[in-house]
């Protein structure tokens, strides 16, 4: 008897604790907020000249976007929309991000769609717009995966 009630007590205990993260996973991509686990991947430019680029989103909120220049974005400050593609969650943050000082100015949005086959993973879609002398316009674009 006391076997099936310690039984119990543990297999209630790890459905309440599983319920709770799923109740954070959900609540982290609201305004204001950030999620756990790092991210990694490429940026592709379209003009081929800064070639691979590495962004890294950190657990604390920030991103290190590595290619000719460092910058560090602050990811508690975007305004994150959510929507829904195609039957998918879909996150999306977008923002006036960086202004280099020489008229260069980079646009960033980061798209965090939820996996079809795995409600807990996202797929984050960045792309990152670079205006000259607000001209041109440079592209590049990218997935990421957690890790």
């Amino acid at each position: 008897m006391n076997k099936k009630i310690i039984l119990l007590i543990i297999f209630l205990s790890i459905v309440l604790s599983s319920c709770i993260i799923n109740l954070n996973t959900s609540s982290i991509f609201t305004t204001g907020r950030t999620y756990t686990g790092a991210w990694s991947g490429y940026l592709y430019g379209t003009d081929n000249i800064h070639g691979n680029s590495i962004i890294r989103i950190a657990s604390d909120g920030t991103m290190q976007f590595k290619d000719q220049y460092n910058i560090t974005i602050d990811f508690y400050k975007y305004d994150i929309v959510h929507k829904t593609v195609s039957g998918n969650d879909v996150y999306e943050a977008s923002k006036y991000m960086y202004d280099r000082g020489d008229s260069v100015t980079y646009y960033l949005t980061i798209e965090l769609v939820k996996s079809s086959y795995n409600e807990s993973i996202y797929i984050a879609n960045v792309r990152l717009v670079e205006k000259r002398n607000i001209m041109n316009d440079k592209i590049y674009s990218g997935t990421f995966n957690r890790y």
